[in-house]
């Protein structure tokens, strides 16, 4: 009986933020663009992502008043520089830049690679995007509102939104097995159990492919973790900046980042209407399988509803 009503309650509250967009546009900004918010959309990259010049490009296109794009690459050889360079070319009124290097603040390659455009960037509201993630182009003009938006609950109040995030859902798969499978478990398994945490909202559930968060708020929830000593010290020769770099000792960064703002801080999450279209491609069942594997050794020790919902018997079983 339990079982069914959570069942029916997911679906109704998938239906209600997911079934259809606002009937009408986003509210129109202010006529001083300056009174927005600036906000950096970060998108580390390295080589040739499925679909990856409509992913840049929906960036490019976003509808938002005040932004800058920073994109970056670990390599000066990086097949994915033409397409970037192509796009600042056909977008030329884009605030837009491109990193070619990174430094090592940790084990995370990704962290690695963003860690030059972080420490540039203009502004304190940060949207970092995976390079396989495709967005509409109202995706931030609909996602900034979601950190002011008032209420009247005094638990709201006292707990600030302080990680805007939207949930993966796979796009453009081929007919390999691997990319069915996987279209299926992001699709169902995996998007059920991320929309019923953060329905209930008892804990973070946050995946890295497309969130919002302010830097000095990620500043000082890694320098109260690591007071409170729940951060471990980084090794030898590694900076002890705070902020990014603090989370560059975890492989899961994603999950770490979203806890330190809920825990440290105290700090609620928000989940846009939007999905993050998560361009699959080409993928080998093999390849389907290594991933899931990896994933589940890496975040078995840091929260347990991940691994049970990475389970590679959990995605088989939703695409029977």
């Amino acid at each position: 009986m339990f079982a069914d009503q959570t069942q029916l309650t997911l679906v109704v509250d998938s239906k209600k933020r997911y079934s259809r967009l606002p009937t009408s546009d986003p509210p129109p900004p202010p006529v001083d663009p300056a009174s927005c918010p600036g906000v950096s959309i970060l998108r580390p990259l390295r080589g040739l992502d499925c679909n990856l010049y409509d992913n840049l490009e929906a960036s490019f296109r976003q509808d938002y008043p005040r932004f800058e794009l920073v994109f970056s690459v670990a390599d000066e050889a990086d097949a994915a520089i033409p397409i970037v360079r192509e796009l600042q070319q056909r977008y030329p009124h884009v605030d837009s830049d491109l990193v070619i290097g990174q430094d090592t603040v940790g084990v995370n390659p990704k962290i690695n690679n963003l860690i030059r455009p972080y420490r540039q960037a203009k502004h304190d509201l940060l949207w970092v995007l995976d390079s396989n993630v495709l967005t509409s182009p109202e995706c931030l003009s609909r996602s900034v509102p979601l950190f002011t938006s008032s209420s009247s609950s005094s638990s709201d109040a006292k707990h600030p939104v302080g990680l805007v995030h939207h949930v993966p859902f796979a796009v453009y798969p081929d007919a390999q097995l691997g990319s069915r499978v996987e279209q299926v478990y992001l699709c169902s398994t995996h998007a059920k159990m991320y929309l019923a945490i953060n329905r209930v909202a008892v804990a973070s559930c946050v995946t890295g492919k497309s969130c919002l968060y302010r830097k000095s708020d990620l500043e000082r929830a890694s320098e109260l973790k690591r007071e409170r000593g729940r951060l471990p010290l980084p090794p030898p020769g590694v900076t002890s900046e705070p902020g990014l770099a603090a989370f560059g000792q975890y492989l899961g960064e994603d999950n770490e980042i979203g806890v330190a703002l809920w825990e440290e801080l105290g700090m609620r999450h928000a989940m846009g209407i939007e999905v993050a279209g998560n361009a699959v491609g080409t993928m080998s069942f093999q390849t389907f399988f290594r991933r899931r594997v990896r994933w589940i050794r890496v975040r078995k020790y840091m929260v347990l509803c991940v691994p049970l919902s990475l389970s590679p018997l959990c995605a088989l079983s939703s695409s029977s």
